[in-house]
């Protein structure tokens, strides 16, 4: 696991930053009404795809896995075909349900809202890549690909626009979606050149859909959760029309998103091993839990700390002083938030890969109902401060109900105790 882990983590340490300068970049280039509607738009493409490809990712790295294990060739090929198939036909239904909502229900909203659903299948292309690099054992390739692509070609765009572009949001976000339409492409191309198996079409039989789609489901519903536990507060404020407390937002999530980032890795890598604790039984996926819980812990409570001590003079020196005001607030209560979480390790995804899935589904649902009820009020009140402090209530509380669900289904408690 250290081995992954430390490859892992090189990719982040390179990927973050740079997803950190773009953002930057494009915060000192665009108004600060303009950045709010780009970051409305990302994050309306982020929950858009969710419905496509949010389950992808896991059940990809579950079969795949699982095949490998096996070796069974058959099961390999008929999972990738089946993505792929989904991917086109689902992500279709998703732009033309959009084009009709922006055009009779939110007028106003809808060019946004439309290049936002025309990166769906860009996305979800990624997502499959993903999950079959990642089941295939190959961690730190599934996450260069995506974390060391999208980024510099980002920053190029930005930094040539910045030669006398209008700064508009839309002329950025038509790079961000040939971005993320190269990135899928190439992690499709990497799915061929290392994979074990050759890969060819092969369809499913109605016994296969049968298994995989409940499974598929469950894990779109969790992946979905966590993403409106994240993208929440920004979609209510884009659509509130309070662009300026979206952007203040978005600043601050970008921030706290260093303290949560050694609980990405973890998530990145252990999943196959989760798997094969699971096989050696209860005393192995407890000692794996508590090990990689201690591990990310120990790794982000010092950003943490730096983050909230020295918040304001790092907004001013990164984003500028047109966000230190706005976006420091929020970015002390999403650090504490996410150090929590961090705390609790990887409950949701232990469920997952030990076909404990569904259990997670209703945890996850009450700990969304309450960070939406939480973002809403708060929100409404107090803009982006009162948005950061109920997603920051919501990703807790959904932690401790899925933690009490790994309890009662498994007979321990993850995390670092």
């Amino acid at each position: 696991m250290m081995k992954s882990l430390a490859s892992v983590s090189a990719v982040y340490v390179i990927g973050v930053p740079l997803a950190l300068i773009v953002n930057i970049v494009l915060a000192r280039w665009l108004p600060v009404e303009e950045f709010g509607q780009y970051s409305f738009a990302i994050a309306a493409a982020t929950f858009l795809a969710v419905p496509v490809s949010g389950g992808l990712p896991l059940l990809l790295t579950r079969e795949v896995s699982t095949s490998l294990l096996a070796e069974d060739t058959p099961a390999f090929q008929r999972v990738l075909t089946t993505s792929l198939a989904w991917v086109g036909v689902a992500s279709l239904v998703v732009i033309l349900g959009v084009l009709a909502f922006g055009a009779y229900v939110m007028p106003g909203r809808s060019a946004l809202l439309t290049m936002a659903a025309l990166m769906v299948p860009a996305l979800s292309l990624m997502a499959v890549g993903e999950g079959v690099l990642k089941g295939a054992g190959r961690p730190a390739l599934a996450e260069a690909i995506r974390q060391l692509a999208v980024p510099p070609i980002l920053i190029v765009a930005a930094l040539w626009l910045l030669q006398g572009a209008v700064a508009e949001a839309g002329i950025m976000l038509r790079f961000n979606l040939l971005a993320y339409l190269f990135v899928g492409l190439a992690g499709l191309w990497l799915v061929i050149q290392v994979s074990k198996f050759p890969v060819r079409p092969l369809l499913p039989g109605g016994a296969h859909l049968q298994a995989w789609g409940p499974a598929l489901l469950s894990f779109a519903l969790i992946s979905g959760m966590t993403t409106l536990s994240t993208q929440f507060a920004t979609l209510l404020l884009g659509f509130l029309g309070n662009d300026e407390h979206v952007a203040y937002l978005r600043v601050a999530e970008r921030g706290a998103l260093l303290v949560a980032f050694p609980l990405m890795i973890m998530n990145a890598i252990i999943g196959p091993r989760i798997v094969e604790a699971n096989r050696a039984g209860r005393p192995a996926l407890q000692a794996l839990s508590r090990q990689s819980a201690r591990l990310t812990l120990a790794l982000a409570l010092p950003v943490a700390l730096i983050l909230i001590s020295l918040g304001k003079p790092l907004i001013g020196l990164t984003f500028g002083d047109n966000y230190v005001e706005g976006g420091y607030l929020p970015l002390v209560f999403l650090s504490v938030g996410q150090l929590l979480g961090v705390a609790f390790g990887s409950p949701a995804l232990i469920l997952m890969m030990t076909g404990h899935e569904r259990r997670g589904v209703t945890a996850q649902a009450t700990g969304l109902s309450i960070m939406m009820v939480s973002v809403t009020v708060l929100a409404v009140l107090f803009g982006a401060d009162g948005a950061a402090v109920g997603i920051a209530i919501g990703l807790v509380m959904t932690k401790l109900l899925v933690v009490l669900a790994v309890r009662r289904n498994l007979g321990f408690l993850p995390g670092v105790i």
